[in-house]
């Protein structure tokens, strides 16, 4: 008896861990004004999208389902990167581990395709999207609704929306 309950203590201290530095609440004064034609595919633990608009995607910060966010920062037009939170900041030029190293990720533009890791993005009380993959422990949250938060040539904050493709893996 005595055994078993040390067990349950030992693995509730490996549950618990330092979270990260909480991104921002999501702005619920800004109304999306648009859908822009840009597809966002759902590969398991990541998204992948390509910029096919005739504009800049940012920068500014992708927001998933009204919750989870990462910022966007310029990958040169027709490139493909993986972005990683190793080089992104928040709002406050904090890194998601607490320190003040590293940039915004880049813009996303014209002809370009950005794949970014669905735990690398945060809510404001430092929670990751559930992303699921073999290792999870939970089902995995859906992704119904990707924006983007930017500014437009007046420093007038506005929120575009993109086109989630669902598919049978998530």
């Amino acid at each position: 008896m005595v055994f078993g309950l040390c067990g349950v203590v030992a693995l509730g201290g490996c549950a618990s861990g330092v979270k990260p530095s909480a991104s921002r609440a999501y702005p619920d004064e800004l109304r999306q004004e648009k859908v822009i034609d840009v597809q966002v595919f759902r590969r398991t633990t990541e998204i992948e999208f390509t910029n096919t608009t005739d504009h800049v995607l940012g920068p500014g910060t992708l927001w998933l389902n009204k919750r989870f966010a990462a910022p966007i920062g310029e990958i040169g037009v027709g490139q493909r990167a993986r972005v990683a939170m190793e080089s992104a900041t928040d709002d406050r030029g904090g890194r998601p581990d607490g320190s003040t190293q590293g940039s915004a990720l880049p813009d996303i533009s014209i002809g370009n395709t950005c794949i970014l890791a669905l735990t690398d993005t945060y809510d404001e009380f430092g929670d990751t999207f559930r992303a699921g993959g073999f290792f999870a422990s939970e089902p995995p949250q859906r992704l119904v609704l990707v924006q983007i938060e930017t500014v437009d040539p007046d420093q007038k904050p506005h929120m575009v929306g993109l086109i989630v493709v669902n598919s049978t893996d998530q």
